[in-house]
């Protein structure tokens, strides 16, 4: 967690009976833009990585989502800590702006915890506010 820039490198968000496939998981949105996916809201993610798995609850998707600036020079998400002003502080929680792009950076499984790994990163608003 970096306290100047008041950002964790790396958020994590825990999506319950969910599993993620890159080649049809766009949102159906007007265009196929494979490996990426664009959520509708704002996404709640946490810095503490076992917060999100429990919110994934027993089976799902864990997304690792990279906040820092990419190398390309590409905007980077936009979010804030929010867990100072929560009814939770202990869930670490850090709101991402509403409607990210996420492109998928790699698809694994965790045998352990029973879940898929997805880690993701800005995917620099590939869609419109239309899609």
């Amino acid at each position: 967690y970096d306290e100047r820039q008041n950002r964790p490198p790396l958020v994590y968000h825990g999506l319950r009976d969910t599993e993620i496939d890159k080649d049809v998981f766009n949102n159906h949105g007007s265009q196929k833009r494979d490996n990426y996916f664009k959520y509708g809201t704002f996404v709640s993610t946490s810095w503490d990585k076992e917060v999100s798995l429990g919110f994934m609850c027993e089976k799902g998707c864990l997304l690792e989502i990279d906040t820092s600036e990419p190398p390309d020079g590409c905007q980077r998400l936009v979010g804030a800590d929010v867990s100072w002003i929560s009814k939770f502080p202990v869930e670490c929680e850090f709101l991402i702006a509403r409607k990210p792009t996420f492109e998928i950076m790699e698809i694994g499984f965790d045998i352990e915890r029973n879940c898929q790994l997805v880690r993701v990163q800005n995917g620099n608003n590939l869609y419109s506010n239309s899609d």
